[in-house]
């Protein structure tokens, strides 16, 4: 009995020990599941911000008499701002260019201004000289900034919203041109001062032009101020081509085909100088085959031509030859409206800068404009640079010539040219 309830016990106890061991053993260390959850499953899908849009408002003559050349210069600005776009080279950033025809008539700057800006316009694009001059005051109440392809001199001065970005005031333009031509062209006289003069349409960058070069004329010895005729909108030029015929230094119209034709059926000698206002309707020379007429003529820029090869013409004519197939040599010869792609590059290059500072969201045209009076950039080796006193960006300039037998503009000295801010002062 006794054994047999030992025997017992210990079965009792064997059980009682498998027991205790089972759960310890399940206590120990949950299993493994057999599959890792899914731990997105649950997760709301996280949304794509809107990109900002920011807004160029192009104030710009679609009909008027300088439609031709500003319409290739909107051309190149929608193209660059297509390129920035496509290629995303601002991230969470996509511009947008609305146009306001102004047909070149100083009364549409202001109403021009203001429908751009209740079109939702953060900055301004402007190419008719008079525009910048017009809405100065507007700008800077409602601080505006402005950019401005026609530099004229008093849009600039004082210092306000209107900027200038790859180009110098008209003034600095024929300062730095005619001292040039005093120092280097193989034709200056050598035995009397030489006589200089213009004829230009009244508007503002005429009367810019025409009045910086009276101003060095009278202040340099070297040459004499014969006339400045700032007629209006006209096609025949006797009055003035009489007058002009036996200088030796000619600023002609903008366009310039009438005036050069009848200057030169007259027996006009002198050698045609002038800027990009001039250069951006070469098409009309090309159209009117005025090659042999205008052979020789100086132009003072502030980018490279399209005879240069450097690294910002080579990105300008990847740009014309992808966006229009067929028309690059029309386009080419119509003059310096396409080059309009690199102040433009720049324009961008300034939002994108500003809006690392302040931030997509925040990006204002007073940002803009903050950002812009410490801009500074490098173009094909020109400096350019903006401050609280200074409104257009070039540092520097070049000088091409027209060449009748190449049929185009060649550089006409190496390397950039400072600037001269001021006339002619003895030293």
């Amino acid at each position: 009995m006794r054994e047999a309830s030992r025997k017992k016990e210990l079965v009792s106890l064997v059980v009682l020990l498998s027991i205790l061991l089972m759960l310890a053993c399940v206590g120990s260390e949950s299993p493994a599941p057999l599959t890792e959850p899914d731990n997105h499953l649950n997760e709301s899908p996280v949304p794509t911000p809107e990109p900002v849009i920011i807004t160029i408002g192009n104030h710009t003559d679609c009909t008027g008499v300088a439609s031709n050349a500003m319409a290739v210069i909107t051309k190149a600005l929608k193209d660059t701002v297509e390129y920035y776009n496509e290629q995303n080279l601002m991230p969470g950033i996509t511009f947008k260019v609305i146009d306001y025809d102004n047909q070149y008539d100083p009364s549409k700057d202001i109403s021009g201004y203001k429908w751009l800006k209740e079109k939702g316009a953060d900055v301004i694009f402007g190419t008719v000289a008079s525009t910048g001059v017009t809405l100065k005051p507007f700008l800077e109440n409602d601080k505006m900034a402005m950019i401005m392809m026609s530099p004229n001199t008093e849009a600039f001065d004082p210092p306000g919203w209107v900027f200038a970005l790859g180009n110098a005031r008209y003034d600095e333009q024929i300062y730095t041109l005619l001292q040039w031509i005093v120092e280097n062209d193989p034709d200056f006289p050598k035995d009397r001062p030489a006589r200089i003069g213009g004829a230009m349409f009244d508007e503002a960058a005429g009367q810019a032009i025409l009045e910086a070069a009276e101003k060095y004329a009278n202040a340099n010895p070297k040459y004499e101020w014969v006339k400045g005729f700032l007629p209006q909108i006209k096609f025949t030029w006797d009055i003035e081509v009489e007058a002009l015929k036996n200088c030796d230094y000619v600023f002609p119209s903008v366009p310039p085909q009438s005036f050069v034709k009848d200057y030169r059926e007259a027996g006009g000698k002198g050698k045609f100088i002038g800027t990009d206002a001039h250069v951006a309707f070469m098409g009309q020379i090309y159209d009117a085959d005025l090659w042999d007429e205008m052979d020789g003529m100086y132009s003072i820029r502030a980018f490279r031509w399209w005879t240069d090869d450097t690294e910002y013409m080579r990105f300008t004519r990847q740009l014309l030859n992808e966006n229009h197939p067929g028309e690059e040599e029309e386009i080419i010869h119509n003059g310096v409206g396409y080059i309009t792609v690199q102040p433009a590059v720049m324009l961008l290059e300034a939002i994108k800068e500003t809006v690392e500072e302040v931030g997509a969201k925040d990006f204002t045209s007073e940002a803009l404009y903050n950002h812009l009076l410490s801009f500074s950039m490098e173009f094909d080796g020109c400096q350019h640079s903006l401050s609280e006193s200074k409104r257009t960006s070039n540092d520097y300039l070049n000088i091409h010539q027209l060449d009748a037998k190449r049929k185009g503009f060649f550089l006409a000295h190496e390397g950039w040219l400072p600037i001269v801010a001021e006339p002619w002062e003895p030293e």
